[in-house]
């Protein structure tokens, strides 16, 4: 676990912004060293929102994550998803919810969506991140190897939010 300060907004980009760049680029730190989602995964890097994942009853939620008993600790909205992986073979990675958003469903045209954004990934700029071409290849694939439909949609909902 560690802990991130904002400090000036290096090139104008946002605490979220910087901690988007932040995580991709040590995701790709384990992938170069040879990791894979199944080995290594970051449920969340944010200021504004929490994730907690784990293979628990709806009613063992609260009593496994101890923070959520603290009076102390608010929050505006909270989802609980209570399925694991249904249709795949159980993984951190693809259990919900996932970053942005928790998905009970399938996503039909995946193939076909993934491929667009492969396709995008080549031509792909974002002047509101402030990163040099090569720091930008880091933060790819937008959608990583084996992840699930609904992991997909959150991979490409994260970049554009």
């Amino acid at each position: 676990q560690f802990f991130i300060t904002e400090s000036d907004k290096p090139n104008g980009k946002t605490i979220e912004q910087q901690m988007f760049v932040l995580r991709k680029l040590i995701e790709q730190g384990w992938r170069v060293a040879g990791l894979t989602d199944d080995d290594a995964y970051m449920c969340s890097l944010s200021s504004e929102t929490v994730v907690y994942k784990g293979q628990l009853t709806t009613e063992q939620v609260e009593s496994f994550f101890l923070d959520l008993q603290s009076p102390m600790f608010t929050s505006y909205v909270a989802l609980v998803h209570s399925r694991f992986s249904t249709n795949t073979f159980p993984a951190w990675h693809r259990a919900q919810p996932m970053r942005m958003l928790g998905h009970n469903g399938e996503i039909n045209t995946l193939r076909g969506n993934v491929n667009w954004m492969k396709a995008r990934q080549g031509v792909m700029r974002c002047n509101s991140l402030s990163v040099t071409e090569r720091t930008l290849q880091k933060l790819l694939p937008i959608i990583p190897k084996e992840q699930s439909d609904s992991g997909s949609f959150d991979s490409v909902l994260e970049l554009l939010v």
